[in-house]
């Protein structure tokens, strides 16, 4: 990897648009056969066979994720720190099977923007959930399980096209 500055950067012809994720993909890192990426983007994904990437649905404004750059000057190191939280509302007994199985192992997660476009979180090495069960208080306070997700990548999290997701979802 070139360590130079080699671009500028100017609005990208990006108009305003809606911040936040719609909805989530979820697979056990593991499961994950082959990655191409290139220029920030996945250009090839393949699933073990029989396995895929499964649809995790929220209600509105109940997730975000976060790519932040770490490293140090005198370590001469860089990695990515990424994390991602969910809200799920309720919590179903197929609820409590599917969180202890996905709190078990490594988890790669789509993200599908607002935007329109989709990043991808912990492609390399997966990320742990850790997930927290409440019941709320009063009425009118969330009832439902707060999902975590965090991990340490060695690149920014890349677009992927739908036209690849569709494939393994």
């Amino acid at each position: 990897m070139a360590c130079e500055v080699v671009s500028g950067f100017s609005n990208n012809g990006v108009c305003d648009s809606q911040a936040g994720v719609k909805q989530w993909y979820a697979a056990s890192t593991v499961n994950i056969a082959s990655k191409t990426v290139v220029a920030g983007a996945i250009t090839a994904i393949t699933m073990v066979a029989t396995k895929k990437f499964y649809a995790i649905t929220l209600d509105m404004q109940q997730s975000f994720f976060n790519d932040q750059a770490i490293g140090s000057r005198e370590n001469a190191s860089y990695a990515r720190e990424q994390s991602a939280t969910m809200k799920l509302a309720g919590n179903t007994a197929s609820d409590i099977v599917a969180l202890e199985a996905m709190g078990q192992g490594r988890v790669t997660l789509i993200a599908a923007l607002q935007d329109g476009t989709y990043e991808v979180l912990g492609l390399t090495n997966g990320m742990k959930m850790l997930e927290n069960r409440t019941s709320g208080q009063a009425m009118e306070d969330f009832n439902g399980n707060e999902l975590v997700f965090t991990g340490k990548e060695p690149a920014k999290a890349p677009k992927i096209a739908l036209g690849l997701i569709t494939p393994i979802i």
